[in-house]
């Protein structure tokens, strides 16, 4: 994993793909682009410059959801399966305080939709092209 071309992702993804919801997006890239994301985060909350991370990932809010739909369709799913963890969790905010043992359900539910989403995105894509578009990878299906 070489520094040059994981930055070169993370560039690709905000130039050019900033707001593509349409096609597929290769593993790598979307691990190189999470990785960069993580990193300047963590590296701003150590520099102690939380306003700062705030507005960072609020400007990568759009670009960040664009490539988690592009992830999904490379492994043939919808883009829709982002939303999938917000409905338990909405459900765990709303019901926490009038009968909290419900909330824990439904937390413990929204933490098992957001495993199988990192589940899907751990997935190797489909080869060839899937109705979502051609194989990021340029490889066609044997």
């Amino acid at each position: 994993m070489e520094v040059k071309q994981i930055i070169e992702s993370f560039r690709r993804v905000l130039t050019e793909h900033y707001a593509d919801f349409q096609g597929r997006a290769a593993r790598t890239t979307f691990w190189h682009y999470i990785w960069c994301i993580w990193s300047f985060s963590i590296l701003l909350d150590i520099l102690g410059i939380r306003l700062l991370s705030t507005v960072v990932g609020l400007a990568l809010l759009v670009p960040t959801l664009a490539i988690s739909v592009r992830r999904l369709h490379d492994v043939n799913k919808s883009g829709w399966l982002i939303l999938v963890p917000t409905i338990p969790a909405f459900l765990t905010v709303s019901l926490f305080y009038l009968f909290w043992p419900l909330g824990v359900v439904f937390a413990l539910a929204t933490v098992a939709c957001s495993a199988y989403l990192i589940y899907l995105y751990v997935l190797p894509g489909t080869a060839g092209p899937n109705p979502y578009g051609p194989d990021p990878k340029g490889i066609p299906a044997s």
